[in-house]
């Protein structure tokens, strides 16, 4: 697992560090990182695979380990550690874009005002996420991150995307100008997940909403308009 701080921060905020970004951390309740390499096959999500093992197809075949069969390994690279995430929500909203993408589910180990940790629902799986929000409290900061899925098939099989809101969906469909059958069938084809049409349907409205505004914002925005357009013909 990459540690906050073993690097330096990769976009950090004007006038602070690392020692002013974190709150004190205790290294003794942080996991071990498990440095095996996994075993990987072509992933139908937008994921990267660990570099260290292609999984045998440089030689045409799959090198099968022993859990082959019941296990894959996906890479996540979406979040970097001493990555500064604008506030709790965006932090929460991220993860469940990724996990449904990537189908798989998450568990919240800890959340409070200054902390916020999440980790897969399988227990063997060591792919986990922790925030904390910065001593300036201008941000939530990754404080660490591992990457590494190895979740059980069987598990997947049983997954029920708890993170598939409707505002999830919209950040995920929002630049998607088909209509709401369409939606559907493309988000069961690309990331093999099945939306009752009213969930579909809100999460296009929404979608709308966070690209061209809503109607109510775009009224009180007139007054501005008006002024504006008043001074330019002056």
């Amino acid at each position: 697992m990459v540690r906050l701080d073993d690097i330096k921060l990769t976009n950090p905020i004007d006038g602070l560090k690392v020692d002013d970004v974190l709150e004190e951390h205790d290294s003794n309740n942080e996991e071990k990182d498990n440095e095996e390499d996994g075993f990987g096959r072509r992933d139908p999500f937008d994921y990267d695979y660990d570099d260290k093992d292609d999984g045998g197809r440089s030689q045409g075949k799959k090198t099968v380990s022993s859990d082959a069969q019941s296990t894959n390994v996906y890479v996540m690279k979406d979040f970097k550690v001493g990555e500064i995430v604008k506030s709790k929500a965006e932090l929460i909203l991220r993860a469940r874009v990724q996990s449904v993408k990537a189908n798989r589910e998450f568990k919240v180990s800890h959340s409070d005002p200054k902390r916020f940790t999440v980790a897969c629902v399988d227990k063997n799986c060591k792919w986990r996420l922790r925030g904390t929000l910065s001593a300036s409290h201008c941000g939530w900061v990754i404080h660490s991150y591992e990457k590494h899925h190895r979740c059980s098939i069987n598990l997947r099989q049983k997954v029920k995307l708890g993170a598939a809101t409707a505002e999830t969906i919209a950040h995920m469909i929002k630049n998607d100008e088909n209509d709401t059958i369409r939606m559907q069938e493309m988000l069961e084809s690309k990331y093999g997940m099945k939306v009752i049409y009213w969930k579909a349907w809100k999460g296009r409205q929404i979608g709308n909403h966070i690209v061209r505004g809503t109607p109510e914002s775009s009224f009180l925005g007139l007054p501005s308009y008006l002024w504006l357009l008043e001074q330019a013909n002056l």
